[in-house]
């Protein structure tokens, strides 16, 4: 089990910085974010990227994809091209892990989570998007590389029901859900994190974590992990205590230097995984 740093904590700097940062505060590796490389010139890119990993010392564990399988057959296909040609480049890198989703499935007002996201999903979307997962399969066999879905708003799965649903419908071991607690406080329709370990189980192949602060009627990212409303001894002392067992990725999206909150967030982890472990 690694823990690792999402580079889109530091979205506003160069990946550079992201990466000298994460060695410095101890984190095992980086999960690279799009903000950071061109995942539409990823050959271009890689170069770059291995120069980083070999300058820090630090292994990028896990890479973003941006994909779109539901919207319709077309964007399905160009999606799934994409994802064929980027999977050995990804490995190539040394990941082990594509992390992204389907495609955006937000409502009429896209800043109201509850109107979006598996709330207004119909039956061809659940059909696209496992349809583009098994294409993958192959592939990500071939590569022995994971593809997790990341539990978010505004996408098919939004919620740890809708994740499953999908995940059932693939039936590989290569494609798993990323449970982000963070994401699910802010989607009225999501499961509390408990219940989705529950549902989830060992379907569940990547943490990440993020904390949030309901106030007045607004969703506030801008806490430590150790200090908004989401209780994450509580979710990590159940995830362990089942048996269950995965990487980990902190992810600080809120404003301001997230510097300070890289620091603090991996220290307060360490200490809950030694209690835990």
């Amino acid at each position: 089990m690694q823990v690792l740093m999402h580079s889109y904590t530091f979205r506003a700097y160069p990946l550079e910085r992201a990466f000298k940062k994460a060695k410095e505060y101890g984190y095992d590796g980086l999960e690279l974010s799009t903000v950071h490389f061109d995942f539409f010139n990823l050959k271009g890119e890689v170069n770059r990227i291995k120069e980083l990993c070999a300058m820090f010392n630090l292994p990028v564990v896990t890479v973003d994809f941006p994909a779109d399988f539901i919207s319709s057959e077309e964007s399905l296909e160009k999606s799934v091209k994409n994802l064929i040609e980027a999977i050995p480049l990804c490995k190539s890198l040394g990941a082990k892990m594509l992390n992204g989703g389907v495609g955006p499935l937000a409502g009429e007002d896209p800043s109201d989570f509850a109107q979006g996201g598996s709330v207004i999903a119909r039956e061809e979307h659940y059909e696209r998007a496992i349809e583009a997962l098994k294409a993958l399969v192959p592939h990500l066999e071939k590569a022995e590389l994971y593809l997790t879905l990341e539990i978010h708003m505004n996408t098919l799965h939004d919620t740890a029901g809708s994740t499953k649903r999908i995940l059932d419908g693939v039936k590989s071991h290569f494609v798993k859900a990323n449970l982000d607690p963070g994401n699910m406080f802010a989607t009225p329709q999501a499961e509390n994190p408990l219940q989705a370990i529950d549902l989830l189980g060992s379907d569940i192949g990547y943490l990440h974590l993020k904390n949030c602060r309901m106030i007045g009627d607004r969703y506030d990212y801008s806490w430590s992990l150790a200090n908004g409303d989401i209780d994450f001894f509580k979710v990590l002392s159940h995830f362990y205590g089942k048996g269950y067992s995965s990487d980990i990725c902190i992810e600080y999206v809120g404003a301001g230097d997230p510097a300070p909150k890289a620091k603090e967030d991996i220290q307060y982890l360490r200490d809950i995984l030694k209690e835990i472990i």
